[in-house]
């Protein structure tokens, strides 16, 4: 789990959600605008660590976002991020065809502007595919 309930209002929220009301005063032991959870308290993790284990990770991602918390899951592998529904609602990756990989997926840019679609304007290069014409350029070749 990726938890972010670093501001006062998440935090109080969170031990709410889970009836642990007793870890709320725990976080802000310094009394800081921008909370240390936990930095002088060694057992406020291994607690947070027994919360967590009492659900499993679809569990908390629903309840979670039920409550509006900045919780989510940590993927374990690069194949579980495609099928996030933050991901897939982004639309962040592309599915293309390369002329020698064959199906292949694109990460889509960064920078979007409204209204307009993003595209693959042309596959990436396999090894070699440009070299010739690339060397050319400075005249080294070609």
């Amino acid at each position: 789990m990726l938890f972010g309930c670093i501001e006062q209002r998440f935090w109080t929220a969170f031990c709410s959600l889970v009836e642990r009301t007793d870890l709320v005063d725990r976080g802000d032991e310094g009394g800081t605008e921008d909370l240390l959870w936990g930095a002088e308290d060694t057992q406020l993790r291994p607690d947070l660590q027994n919360v967590f284990a009492m659900r499993t990770l679809a569990e908390w991602t629903q309840l979670d976002a039920d409550a509006g918390l900045p919780i989510s899951p940590a993927h374990q592998s690069l194949a579980d991020v495609p099928s996030d529904p933050q991901i897939a609602a982004q639309r962040i990756f592309i599915d293309g065809n390369h002329p020698v990989a064959g199906e292949f997926s694109y990460v889509r840019s960064a920078a979007r502007v409204d209204g307009q679609d993003y595209r693959v304007r042309r596959h990436a290069p396999a090894l070699g595919e440009h070299t010739q014409e690339l060397l050319g350029e400075p005249g080294l070749g070609g």
